[in-house]
């Protein structure tokens, strides 16, 4: 386990449509370049820690599982609109409804 595919996932889950192109990539680009980064330390660092660099792996996952869990917001079941509120955008529309004067499909946000 480890921190993966996180920026792939969650900043296409956060932004709105109109900056998602541009949290995408700086999402990608960190991740690629701390993989770059780790692999060009890792050789170094099992030379001169040896077996205390898997550890401190292990050490880095389990401080990875407390951040997500305290600092990470839950983005299942909101839309687009709701998530840009919860990152201190704008405020979701009260109601929408989507059939017109029929009222046949309201999509309203709740709390």
């Amino acid at each position: 386990m480890s921190w993966g595919p996180l920026p792939w996932l969650y900043v296409g889950e956060i932004f709105s449509s109109r900056t998602r192109e541009v949290g995408v990539a700086v999402g990608a680009a960190s991740q690629w370049l701390f993989n770059f980064m780790m692999s060009q330390i890792t050789p170094h660092a099992i030379t001169n820690i040896g077996w205390r660099m898997f550890l401190m792996f292990a050490i880095f996952n389990y401080a990875i599982i407390v951040y997500s869990w305290f600092f990470l917001k839950e983005t299942s079941n909101h839309s687009l609109e709701e998530m840009q509120a919860v990152f201190g955008g704008v405020d979701p529309p009260k109601e929408a409804n989507l059939a017109g004067e029929k009222g046949e499909i309201d999509a309203t946000v709740r709390p």
